[in-house]
Parts: C-alpha cells; sequence; structure tokens
C-alpha cells in the first residue's frame, strides 16, 4: 500500500507542477528536475510534517545505532530506505554521508521493503476488483490467482458466498 501512496502523490507532485503555480524550490535546498521535485513532495506529503521532524531528529547527529533507528522509522511509516536515501542526499551536507551509508545497506541486501507488510492492512480498489472478477468470470484466472493477489478470506467472500463460478473449472 505505501508504494501506491507514495506514486499518487508524486503523480499529484506533477499535476501541482502543470497546473498550479508552485514554487519548485519551496524545500530547503534546491532540486533540479522534476522527478526529483515529484520524488521530494510526494516524501514530504506521505511522512507530514511530525515524520520529517522525527527523521531529522534521528540523522541529525552521527551516533551508534543510527542505521538501526532509520530501519525502524522506515518500517513504522511504511516508507522505503531508498526514498529515506534520497531525501537525505536531497539536503546535501552530512545527510547525504548518510545517505551513502543507507544505500549501501540497500546494496547488501539490509534494506527494509515497504512490499514485506503483511497485506492484512492493503486496500482492495474497486477497479481492481472488478477486473479480477471479469478475468475470473472469463476463466482468465483461477483461484490461485485470486488467493495470491486478494487473500483467502476474501476469496471465501467474495467468490464462493458470492455465488461467482468460473466457466473455466465448471464446464
Amino acid at each position: 500500500m505505501s508504494r501506491e501512496i507514495f506514486t499518487l502523490a508524486h503523480e499529484l507532485g506533477h499535476y501541482l507542477l502543470n497546473r498550479e503555480d508552485v514554487d519548485r524550490h519551496g524545500f530547503e535546498k534546491e532540486i533540479r528536475s522534476e522527478e526529483g521535485w515529484c520524488n521530494e513532495f510526494a516524501f514530504h506529503f506521505v511522512l507530514g510534517k511530525d515524520g520529517i521532524k522525527r527523521l531529522d531528529q534521528i540523522t541529525g547527529a552521527k551516533k551508534t545505532g543510527m542505521f538501526e533507528e532509520i530501519l525502524k522509522f522506515a518500517k513504522d511509516r511504511h516508507v522505503s530506505l531508498r526514498a529515506i536515501s534520497r531525501h537525505l542526499s536531497a539536503k546535501g551536507g552530512a545527510k547525504a554521508s548518510i545517505s551513502r551509508e543507507v544505500d549501501q545497506a540497500i546494496r547488501n541486501g539490509l534494506a527494509f521493503k515497504p512490499n514485506s507488510i503483511s497485506r492484512s492492512g492493503r486496500i482492495i480498489s474497486p477497479l481492481e476488483t472488478d477486473i479480477f472478477l471479469d478475468a475470473w468470470d472469463e476463466g482468465l484466472v483461477g483461484e490461485v490467482e485470486l488467493d495470491d493477489r486478494f487473500g483467502d478470506a476474501w476469496v471465501t467472500a467474495n467468490i464462493y458466498q458470492g455465488g461467482w463460478e468460473n466457466p473455466a473449472f465448471n464446464a
């Protein structure tokens, strides 16, 4: 879910840049590219003022255990280490050196991936549901694909109790 929210906020940034009179230099350091600006906008949007303040506190002074704190922050806030690294790099100075350490951890496979979060809190959009139910109805996907995508409880509630029958399996 976190990736989808970040992507939506990023696209909102593009919209604001193209439709509204937005100051492109509204963050602490000038960001040269539109993509960079939109990434930083999305990062601020997702974390909010309190999240940014907390990250600044964590990365304020180099100390033992900082990476573990950053990792915990990423897990708690459902943001990727890559997004944190980009943000720290954009701030420059000492933050950029912390960004390089985070990048090294990512390369070493120590990175937290938001996708590894349990799907129990995942939001399932009505459009996604309709697409998969149509594919089920046409026999293009089976129970395994639906279970992988939505989970067993969703399949039971929406397919079997809903009276859906897959023509591919009932022929």
